[in-house]
Order: structure tokens, then C-alpha cells, then sequence
């Protein structure tokens, strides 16, 4: 199962006027499965529920875990299991509490718990077997 680690800027509240904004970013390391031929959809009807797949922005690339969108390309990924996250400003650790104007997300499906990303390449900083 591949371990991955991403580097992903995190947009905050208040805009400019937050001094934390456009200098705060989280870096995951990840167990993942690759969601090629969509993985996620193929479990949804396996169990006969309903999984909403209609591509807001993006098109996928045909039997792979990319999409394409406008020169970008994102990889789509299952997340099996969080293995570190570390919060960071500047170049520097943070702790979660202190930065200002965090949203917090709800990672969960009403459905299945699944954790479900799509991170453009880019923000990829290694993929490791395991």
C-alpha cells in the first residue's frame, strides 16, 4: 500500500487581514489506496448505496487515479490510514490551536467513514511503497 506525504497550503478566515493567511500549510504522511478505475464508486454499489462521482471540476483521466483540470493534474486517492500531520507557518511548527482562522472540516460520509482527497501533483512531496 503506497505511503504518501503532502505539503498543502491551507486557505484561513478573515483574508488579509489574518497575518497567519498565505503562510500556513499542512504536511500529511498517509497510507492510500489509489482510486484507478474509481475505486470509490465500485464500493458505493457494492453495497447499493449511491455515490456521487459527478465531477464538479476535473475530468478523469480514463482508468487511472488522475484528473485533469484546466494545466493541472490532481491524483485521487482513498486515505486507508493517517500516519503524521504536522501543521507549519512559515517554515516553522505550529500547533493546530495557535493558528488563526482554522476551519475545521468534516472528513466523514454519512454513509461509510471513508476519507476521500484529490491533492494536485504538485503537493506531493514523496510516494513511498511499504
Amino acid at each position: 500500500m503506497p505511503i504518501i506525504t503532502t505539503k498543502t497550503p491551507i486557505k484561513l478566515k478573515y483574508g488579509k487581514k489574518n497575518e497567519q493567511q498565505g503562510r500556513v500549510y499542512k504536511i500529511s504522511k498517509m497510507k492510500v489506496s489509489w482510486n484507478e478505475n474509481n475505486l470509490l464508486a465500485n464500493m458505493y454499489k457494492k453495497i447499493n448505496k449511491e455515490c456521487v462521482d459527478n465531477r464538479v471540476w476535473g475530468t478523469r483521466i480514463d482508468n487511472t487515479s488522475y484528473i485533469k483540470h484546466n494545466d493541472n493534474i490532481y491524483r485521487d486517492f482513498i486515505v486507508e490510514e493517517h500516519l503524521q500531520t504536522l501543521y507549519m507557518l512559515d517554515d516553522n511548527e505550529i500547533k493546530k490551536e495557535d493558528i488563526i482562522g482554522l476551519n475545521e472540516s468534516n472528513n466523514t460520509n454519512e454513509i461509510i467513514p471513508i476519507i476521500y482527497r484529490c491533492v494536485n501533483q504538485t503537493n506531493i512531496i514523496s510516494i513511498e511503497e511499504e
